[in-house]
């Protein structure tokens, strides 16, 4: 079975003072490539969570996100972050070599 694709939320929010109506939520939406149809997308079959320099990578641009003070994010949902977490508390490790069982256990 394919792994779930990478979705991340971030709420951006103009600088401080200001209405939350100059804020927006930006969705990141990882495994997808675009079609042949104009503006479409297909999932990627290139894209693979089960190789730990993907997950490492998804974790880092999380990291980056939520630390970079231009983007003034309030909130941010990555699940691969809350995964991360997950395994390091039941003191497995991460990246995870075995995603498959790692996510089942996870979901």
């Amino acid at each position: 079975t394919r792994p779930p694709l990478s979705g991340l939320k971030v709420q951006h929010q103009a600088p401080r003072a200001l209405a939350l109506d100059r804020s927006c939520w930006v969705t990141v939406m990882l495994g997808f490539k675009p079609s042949g149809a104009a503006g479409g997308y297909e999932l990627d079959d290139k894209f693979d969570m089960r190789h730990p320099a993907a997950q490492l990578a998804l974790v880092e641009l999380c990291d980056r996100i939520a630390s970079e003070p231009q983007l003034k994010v309030m909130h941010m949902q990555c699940w691969p972050q809350e995964f991360r977490h997950f395994l390091q508390a039941r003191k497995l490790p991460f990246p995870s070599h075995d995603f498959d069982r790692d996510m089942q256990q996870y979901l």
